[in-house]
């Protein structure tokens, strides 16, 4: 039986470090945040001290302290502390003060409390979030540590920092058990990818949106080399299963509209080989019709070689019929094969006086008269709302411009560049900048390949895209001409247009 405390051993494999110093950690615990994977790129952790910091500075009683850390930790500056009795309680931490076990040494020494009242005024607060219970303790810190021979301005920026703690920060014990379970979940990612990426896909029905997580597992899986297959009726599972080393089946049960109940009703079908066996079952099994169209617009029916446009055209007609219309019909489909099902329809109407005209039999019959073919267009589409991710094609195959020199993978790879790249914007998250309050933007595009997230959007590009041109508006139905330079970890756009 595999236990991950034995495989992982003593937390020191360097593949492991180099993943987590990547920032490439989506589906690991407590690191799913762009805050937790950012920081993680800065402080590049290498052992398993310094990934219990990253875990536990990135809680807001920290954050503000990590500047400080980072130019401790580069050599920009060194370690200064305002009274040297602090030196032995901050300087494993980088001289910041990060656990709560650290308020208890503070003050111990610089106040003089003893360790009781030094849990009890400075470490159950900060604990408990309890601010106001924190701040009635400000003046007799502030006198005890100038009692002590701390000077009062230093007293009063100690105790600052100190009550920016009670925003939450954890104990040490707290950030070290976070940090194995970092690890470990870093370390299947590494080692075992595939398991890794279903187990995740299978707890997504727990996310708030857990469409938008496997959106995001999908495309992670492609960094890493895992691929996420559609569903085939033939050969369906209910749950997400791993079909080869690096290969997934997506589960019908995770399909937008089937759920287990949908699984059993597409089990009636699974036995036909063509799309004329499955309009026959469907009315002689009764096959609900809610739970056949999301199978048939998210692929499960294409290897029955017919477009879903016109499975799902033919699917609706027939569910436009009355009941003994309904029967009628598929008697004489299944008594002449060599009859197409625009001439049943023909047949039917001529020699059948039961078969009157309803208005949506008749909005049916107009939609079968076009040209049923699929676009990607429609399978993107289609296949984002009831997977919450396109896996058979993209819309962006539909578009070029010979000036396009990259794409959202390789923009990810590198570290210095000028690209042009199109994609289809996923997101965008409007802000302002600090000092001016001028409307920015971060923005988030993908293509075929995966993803680019976190791109910038300055005021004088975003003002024009957005106010100028009207773009930026359309989540999810906006291709993207992109123009800009990768600078280390950040994409700078510099144009965009839509096309």
């Amino acid at each position: 039986m595999f236990n991950i405390d034995e495989a992982s051993g003593t937390l020191d494999d360097p593949l492991v470090y180099d993943l987590i110093c990547s920032g490439k950690l989506k589906g690991c615990f407590q690191a799913e945040s762009h805050l937790v994977q950012s920081t993680a790129k800065k402080i590049l952790p290498r052992d398993p001290e310094s990934l219990a910091l990253l875990i536990s500075i990135v809680r807001p009683g920290c954050y503000d302290q990590l500047p400080d850390y980072l130019a401790v930790r580069n050599g920009e500056k060194e370690m200064a502390f305002s009274d040297e009795r602090l030196r032995d309680i901050l300087s494993e931490t980088g001289g910041i003060i990060l656990y709560q076990e650290q308020l208890i040494r503070i003050g111990e020494r610089i106040c003089s409390f003893t360790e009781s009242e030094s849990d009890s005024k400075l470490r159950k607060p900060v604990g408990k979030k309890q601010m106001d219970v924190l701040k009635k303790v400000g003046p007799e810190f502030i006198s005890r540590a100038v009692d002590g021979g701390m000077e009062k301005e230093a007293a009063t920026t100690l105790w600052d920092i100190i009550v920016k703690s009670g925003d939450y920060q954890f104990c040490r014990s707290h950030g070290f058990s976070y940090m194995i379970n970092m690890y470990q979940s870093a370390y299947l990612k590494v080692f075992y990818k595939t398991q890794f990426y279903w187990a995740n896909l299978m707890c997504s029905n727990f996310k708030q949106d857990q469409q938008k997580e496997i959106q995001e597992l999908a495309i992670d899986m492609k960094d890493f080399g895992v691929k996420l297959n559609l569903p085939k009726l033939s050969s369906m599972t209910e749950e997400f299963e791993i079909i080869e080393e690096n290969e997934i089946v997506f589960g019908i049960k995770y399909i937008k509209g089937m759920g287990s109940l949908g699984y059993k009703q597409l089990l009636k079908i699974k036995h036909c080989k063509t799309w004329r066996e499955v309009l026959i079952s469907i009315v002689e099994l009764k096959v609900a019709k809610n739970r056949l169209e999301p199978a048939i617009c998210s692929g499960v029916l294409d290897e029955l070689n017919v477009s879903r446009t016109r499975m799902l055209g033919e699917h609706n007609f027939i569910h436009s019929l009355s009941i003994g219309q309904r029967r009628d019909f598929i008697a004489l489909y299944k008594s002449d094969e060599t009859l197409s099902f625009k001439e049943i329809i023909n047949k039917i109407f001529a020699d059948n006086k039961r078969f009157k005209l309803s208005e949506e039999t008749e909005k049916c019959l107009n939609i079968l008269d076009r040209k049923l073919e699929d676009s990607n267009l429609a399978k993107d589409m289609w296949e984002r709302k009831f997977l919450g991710v396109n896996l058979s094609c993209s819309r962006i195959d539909m578009y070029s411009d010979k000036n396009v020199n990259s794409d959202c993978a390789m923009v990810n790879k590198a570290k210095y560049g000028q690209f042009m790249f199109i994609g289809l914007l996923e997101s965008c998250n409007k802000v302002k900048t600090h000092e001016k309050k001028l409307d920015m933007a971060f923005i988030k595009a993908s293509d075929s390949s995966g993803v680019l997230d976190s791109m910038v959007v300055f005021p004088d590009v975003f003002a024009k895209a957005y106010y100028k041109d009207n773009i930026l508006r359309r989540v999810g139905n906006e291709v993207l001409l992109v123009n800009g330079y990768k600078k280390e970890d950040s994409f700078i756009v510099t144009k965009l247009k839509e096309l």
